[in-house]
């Protein structure tokens, strides 16, 4: 159940001409967004590379990458090894003790989050 505070409980309107309203559709497409999700997460988080969204989708990337890692074989231990020291450097860059924290150290460590991803998915190719 949502806080009181998180409760969305408001309802404005915005007049937007149709070129501005195309281009807000299309950037909520890209987020798998709709407008007033998408119109909200730019109003709160303004231009920060990393929303929550998005840092679900990298936590949930590295914790994939942990499990895999995990399956497979003795006979696969240096790929292993690899896989479950890179899956682990980036879910590191998670654990703190709140979500907050979680959201501050994110920001701050962008530049590691977006190499260890890269160098994750290139190696899960």
């Amino acid at each position: 159940m949502k806080n009181e505070k998180e409760k969305k409980n408001i309802t404005k309107s915005v007049k937007v001409s149709q070129n501005q309203y195309d281009i807000i559709m299309q950037k909520a497409s890209e987020k798998h967004m709709n407008f007033s999700k998408y119109v909200v997460d730019c109003a709160v988080h303004g231009n920060n590379v990393i929303t929550p969204q998005i840092a679900v989708k990298v936590q949930e990337i590295a914790n994939t990458a942990l499990d895999l890692a995990d399956r497979l074989s003795y006979e696969e231990y240096d790929a292993k090894d690899r896989l479950y020291q890179q899956s682990k450097e980036l879910n590191d860059l998670f654990h703190v003790d709140s979500p907050l924290e979680n959201y501050a150290k994110m920001i701050k460590e962008i530049d590691k989050i977006v190499e260890g991803a890269d160098s994750l998915w290139v190696y899960l190719k």
